[in-house]
């Protein structure tokens, strides 16, 4: 368990930053990297991770090892939708502009016969940017953009079906945006997993791009300075949209 991945410790600045973790550790055979978006799900997660490991090593299979990355300024308690349910290995939806009735009442991990009307943007966020995330699809629904939010926890293990169905019925427009280097992490990752499964959507990769982190007196400044804030996400959905 690890505190965060990127800026999220910019007070004390580069040395107490992250940003090649996801780069580094998600090429580790059997290993996940799972980074959650509130406490809720950091709690959910690894009390389901305890379990899927204690239920292999029960069954004399090897278990996958798993590395967690949260969040600490800002962190939210949840961003879970009200009636929706955390499953392993499963994007789920948490913004946007799809109405429940679209998603039979639930908004979690999606029931793929969905069937979406308007052409719109998915956006795929990591961590500790998936409240920013939410946050810039409140305003683009509002100003006429249709976009869904995806959290894609595992960064090195998405969820390709999910958001290969999304992006299909969304009119083949993809943002991805994390709190890491762009190399390596899990924007090109998930870009290159749906391009194997015969998913190449219109694509804008949100993430730093090869600078070390500074000192800031909060990680949204540098967020704001790197382009994959909360104005960074709307400005790259809007240039697909």
């Amino acid at each position: 368990m690890y505190s965060h991945t990127g800026f999220q410790d910019a007070a004390d600045g580069a040395s107490h930053q992250g940003l090649s973790y996801l780069a580094m550790t998600g090429s580790i055979p059997h290993t996940v990297t799972y980074c959650p978006a509130s406490a809720e799900e950091a709690e959910w997660a690894m009390s389901e991770a305890i379990s899927r490991f204690a239920a292999a090593r029960k069954a004399g299979k090897m278990p996958e090892s798993v590395m967690f990355f949260c969040g600490r300024e800002n962190f939210p308690v949840s961003i879970k939708p009200e009636g929706a349910s955390y499953a392993w290995g499963k994007a789920m939806i948490v913004g946007g502009g799809v109405e429940k009735a679209t998603f039979g009442g639930q908004l979690g991990p999606i029931n793929l016969s969905l069937s979406i009307t308007k052409p719109g943007v998915v956006i795929s966020a990591n961590g500790s940017l998936v409240a920013a995330a939410v946050k810039a699809a409140e305003k683009l629904v509002a100003s006429g953009v249709n976009c869904v939010v995806l959290n894609n926890a595992i960064a090195n293990q998405p969820d390709i079906e999910t958001h290969k169905k999304l992006i299909e019925q969304m009119g083949g427009k993809l943002v991805t945006v994390e709190d890491h280097q762009m190399t390596g992490g899990a924007g090109e990752v998930l870009v290159a997993k749906l391009a194997a499964a015969g998913c190449r959507p219109k694509v804008k990769i949100l993430g730093v791009h090869g600078e070390f982190g500074q000192s800031a007196y909060s990680a949204d400044e540098l967020y704001k300075k790197h382009g994959i804030g909360v104005d960074g996400i709307i400005a790259a959905a809007q240039s697909l949209a």
